[in-house]
């Protein structure tokens, strides 16, 4: 009787999964084997899900079943498990895709992540059609709705779904509410062609080069890193400023093969770590020299600017693998300038299904460096704490005020405060 109670309230659980959760993307992938019978196959896996994937490979022991889908019922697959376990449907899969390899898409340049339940701007184009109707950094954007019709929630919903709900027909109007403090706020933005453009590089000054890293969701952001690099920094002894500010993190591989390009020694890069009852045990332990060994490509790669000053930019936004990169390079002598890191310091494998749909689990939280610096629910503290005013541009020199302390930093004209990390 034991075991059949538990049976359906595994079931029970499972078909839950489909009604509300919201996702971000991020790591490796695994597969489910591929069901035999069509009409089975989304019953099987959801049992797979529950019944193997998620037993296995969850970075910490499960909570109570019967607890655990009162919360589902209540709040979706994340209120049982982590605020970073998701399930993503085909169609948000196919929105993803789309993403990752575009150049361009019509919209109003806002980056969007996902914060506890909601969806906030984490940074605005200059120049864009946000950026001109005046939606800001940091805005939480509570609906949507194309000009003629009625403003639909986006509670509940995915980065990926609200997205796709701003994104729409070049020159077509979009109504966005934001909550804005205690405010809302209704814009109507006209949609416009919009460049993906992930890196962004230039020359402050002859001896000062500057890289900004808006996102690392592509299956390419490393080699985009190499390329701007070597088109601003290749002059021996160049400092570099690199921006992480409003950067949501993505997929950990690429991160880790841009940190080969500061490193000229074989550390450590992260551990990763499991929860087994009260105890915890190492997962993976990522170095330099299994990056170059998993991607033989990279070996020119090898602690190329590992004797340069670096200052790092970061804030709030800065999250997961920006987290990464960051305090990384801050345990290597850089100076992180800006305000406290986002906290999220674990992290999710991809586990897709023959349906399409995919679970982005927690597998296990990361340690940073040989001295294992814990990050989730902390974040990393920068040596030189500063706010930015409202209204600042990124990488205006005239207000951007945490550019100005890097370039001073990196000029050697700037006093230091320490942070803990």
């Amino acid at each position: 009787m034991k075991k059949r109670r538990l049976w359906l309230l595994t079931l029970l659980l499972a078909l839950v999964l489909f009604l509300s959760l919201p996702a971000y993307s991020k790591e490796s992938d695994f597969h489910y084997p591929n069901f035999s019978s069509e009409k089975s196959q989304a019953l099987e896996e959801i049992l797979y899900i529950f019944g193997y994937l998620i037993p296995k490979y969850y970075y910490k022991p499960l909570p109570n079943i019967d607890e655990c889908v009162q919360k589902v019922l209540n709040g979706g697959l994340a209120a049982c498990l982590d605020k970073n376990s998701r399930y993503l449907p085909k169609s948000q899969m196919d929105e993803r895709a789309w993403e990752e390899n575009d150049d361009e898409y019509f919209g109003i340049g806002a980056t969007l992540m996902k914060d506890c339940d909601s969806v906030l701007v984490s940074s605005v184009e200059e120049n864009s059609p946000a950026y001109v109707a005046g939606i800001m950094a940091r805005d939480l954007i509570v609906g949507v709705s194309d000009a003629s019709h009625a403003i639909q929630s986006t509670s509940g919903k995915s980065v990926y779904e609200v997205a796709a709900m701003i994104r729409g027909p070049k020159d077509s109007f979009v109504n966005i509410v934001v909550r804005r403090g205690d405010a809302e706020i209704n814009f109507q933005v006209q949609r416009k062609a919009i460049p993906v453009k992930l890196v962004e590089s230039r020359l402050i000054s002859p001896e000062i080069s500057y890289v900004s890293i808006k996102s690392f969701d592509s299956f390419s952001i490393s080699q985009k890193v190499n390329s701007a690099l070597n088109g601003v920094a290749a002059k021996p002894g160049t400092r570099i400023v690199i921006d992480l500010r409003d950067n949501p993190g993505g997929f950990l591989r690429e991160t880790m093969k841009i940190l080969v390009l500061f490193e000229n020694k074989p550390r450590n890069i992260l551990v990763t770590e499991r929860k087994y009852l009260n105890s915890s045990y190492v997962d993976s332990v990522n170095t330099v020299a299994d990056m170059i060994y998993d991607y033989p490509a990279i070996l020119s790669w090898f602690g190329k600017y590992s004797d340069r000053k670096i200052a790092v930019l970061v804030n709030g936004n800065s999250a997961s693998s920006a987290e990464i990169l960051a305090g990384y390079l801050q345990q290597k002598g850089a100076t992180l300038i800006g305000e406290q890191t986002y906290k999220k310091g674990t992290v999710q494998t991809d586990f897709h299904g023959a349906s399409g749909g995919t679970l982005h689990l927690t597998t296990a939280e990361y340690l940073l460096g040989n001295s294992k610096v814990k990050v989730d629910g902390i974040g990393i503290t920068p040596n030189v704490i500063i706010k930015n005013p409202d209204g600042w541009v990124r990488g205006d020199t005239a207000n951007d005020l945490q550019l100005q302390k890097a370039i001073e930093v990196l000029s050697g004209s700037a006093t230091l405060t320490t942070g803990n990390n």
